[in-house]
């Protein structure tokens, strides 16, 4: 994900990586492709438009403290549609 605005790996071993990841207002990832297991946990609320191709686009409200695992392949973009900074950290499974 190196490759991805407002990501950052913090820490990488051979069994992990975790990346921190912030968007601000009005700003996007762009379209990009997740490909190992990982879990997301939200440290700041935001609202982001979560499209994935092929999907009808989801507006998501996250919650500090809320995680999600996500153990497929996906291929998606956000965009922070709110008005606060969106902060989490993300671990994944090499």
């Amino acid at each position: 994900m190196k490759d991805v605005p407002g990501h950052s790996v913090i820490l990488e071993n051979d069994k992990v990586r975790v990346e921190r990841f912030v968007l601000e207002p009005g700003q996007s990832t762009g379209i990009h492709t997740h490909s190992l297991a990982r879990v997301g946990v939200t440290i700041t609320a935001a609202k982001l438009a979560d499209d994935s191709p092929g999907q009808p686009e989801q507006i998501v409200e996250f919650q500090p403290g809320v995680f999600n695992w996500h153990a497929e392949k996906r291929t998606h973009s956000l965009k922070n549609i709110g008005t606060t900074r969106y902060e989490s950290i993300e671990i994944v499974w090499k």
